[in-house]
């Protein structure tokens, strides 16, 4: 199983509705033919510090649910909010690495897993 952690700045979202902690996760598990865990499966906190919204994913192939993430991120609109701006980390070797924007520096807001 492959971990990842999405993140969404409300402030960068023309419709930042809560129910994307439901939807998202449902269309990628959608998009990558089950790979993701649907919503039923995906947990959510807030960034501490901030009103940000992270979403905790799994999914069973590692290297093809990065590379759906990435493509799922630059190309689905859900609930009428582009993605672009999400920041993602997978778990890799023990530790987070930054996975979108390529290189981001951002640090994960709390303690997941």
């Amino acid at each position: 199983m492959t971990l990842f952690v999405l993140r969404l700045d409300p402030a960068l979202l023309p419709n930042p509705d809560a129910d994307l902690r439901y939807a998202l996760p449902d269309a990628l598990a959608a998009r990558s033919s089950g790979n993701f865990r649907g919503s039923d499966w995906t947990s959510f906190d807030y960034e501490n510090g901030s009103d940000a919204l992270l979403l905790f994913l799994e999914a069973e192939r590692g290297a093809e649910a990065s590379a759906t993430l990435l493509e799922f991120l630059h190309t689905e609109l859900v609930l009428g909010n582009s993605l672009e701006s999400a920041i993602a980390w997978v778990r890799a070797n023990e530790s987070w690495a930054p996975l979108h924007p390529p290189g981001h520096a951002h640090r994960l807001g709390v303690d997941p897993w």
